[in-house]
């Protein structure tokens, strides 16, 4: 099997969505193999960039000298700043449109494993929108660009495994829906280094485009897009991954099989509440569907190796903190039982309000 190296000379990159859970670890991967990396976003200290909002010159402006672009952005639910539209395709079109403008031709585009065009919710189809916008872009022009397509993230700092976490921590049962598909979690630094490998991929092809020597010859790479799925080595049920988040707490739990059908009315209403919510609509859609792809793909991004499992040992790095005893005692086993009734009351409320609408328009 041909393997990849994260290794090319060191370039100018900008990793759009930078301050991001991906972005973070994209940024700090770059950088580790030599790369001069500015994280942009629309909070970042480095360079503040809103890509729906900000003028076509100052796109243009924050791309000059860059050689390479890392797209992370991505959100896990809309809101009235943000739209599905926006953050995930028109966003990627305006980055296209500047690039262009700017002579930037290479692309690290980062969405998500398993899109096809049978998922017509908002969250998948926008993604997948953009991947072929991508495609689009390059069909016109010199881009080469690699679409990477992780499955679920996990790690320090992420919603996946600290939500689980949290569950389990308020109550010795957790809800999961049913029927739901398996998840070949993946880690956020695999993910990072699989976003250095494309990167230098497609450096490496860009400097031999532009040397003398190949400057009348075709290797494939111009007005090329390559994909690659990035995921877990193996594809669990959600009911072990919880179980695995359980062992790391030193706490039981069983998994509450619900029917999906409840949980999605449940989910909206958590979502319009809470400013953090536990699980969204978008969330919820990929655990029921399942999260997969193919492993041989990362390992060739990986230089051959696979990437890391989801063990206790490791998800007690990426939750440590979230189970810090109160003033040195814990509440949490009489918490914990107060937890599955307001459980159980949040999923009752969901299907009323999901009721309730559904009377309204008839």
């Amino acid at each position: 099997m041909r393997t990849r190296s994260s290794r090319s000379t060191p370039a100018r990159v900008l990793v759009v969505g930078g301050t991001g859970f991906i972005g973070r670890a994209c940024v700090a991967a770059l950088r580790s193999v030599g790369h001069d990396v500015v994280s942009a976003s629309r909070s970042s200290a480095e360079l503040r960039c809103d890509l729906c909002r900000d003028s076509m010159e100052s796109l243009r402006a924050a791309l000059s000298g860059v050689d390479l672009v890392v797209n992370a952005v991505g959100v896990k639910r809309a809101t009235h700043e943000q739209s599905w539209e926006a953050a995930h395709l028109q966003s990627v079109r305006r980055l296209l449109q500047a690039m262009g403008g700017a002579g930037v031709r290479c692309l690290v585009h980062v969405t998500v494993a398993g899109l096809s065009s049978a998922h017509t919710d908002p969250y998948s189809a926008t993604k997948l929108a953009s991947e072929e916008a991508v495609r689009t872009a390059a069909g016109c022009s010199e881009l080469q660009a690699y679409i990477l397509r992780p499955a679920v993230v996990w790690g320090a700092g992420d919603d996946f495994s600290r939500n689980l976490a949290g569950g389990i921590l308020h109550a010795p049962v957790f809800p999961t829906p049913t029927p739901a598909g398996a998840l070949a979690v993946v880690h956020v630094e695999d993910v990072a280094a699989a976003v250095a490998a494309a990167a230098a991929e497609l450096l490496g092809g860009a400097q031999r485009q532009r040397s003398p020597a190949n400057a009348d010859a075709s290797d494939g790479m111009v007005r090329s897009v390559r994909a690659a799925d990035v995921v877990g080595p193996e594809a669990l049920p959600l009911s072990k991954l919880l179980s695995i988040t359980a062992r790391a707490l030193g706490l039981g739990c069983v998994a509450l099989p619900i029917p999906a059908v409840l949980m999605v009315p449940a989910a909206h209403v958590v979502e319009r509440l809470m400013v953090d919510p536990p699980i969204t609509s978008a969330q919820l859609g990929l655990l029921r569907r399942g999260v997969t792809g193919d492993l041989a793909q990362t390992r060739a991004l990986l230089g051959g190796r696979g990437p890391r499992a989801y063990t206790a040992e490791g998800c007690a790095q990426a939750v440590d903190g979230l189970a810090k005893p109160l003033f040195g005692v814990s509440v949490r086993p009489l918490l914990r039982w107060e937890s599955v009734v307001a459980t159980l009351l949040a999923v009752l409320l969901g299907w009323l309000h999901g009721w309730c609408l559904t009377i309204a328009t008839e």
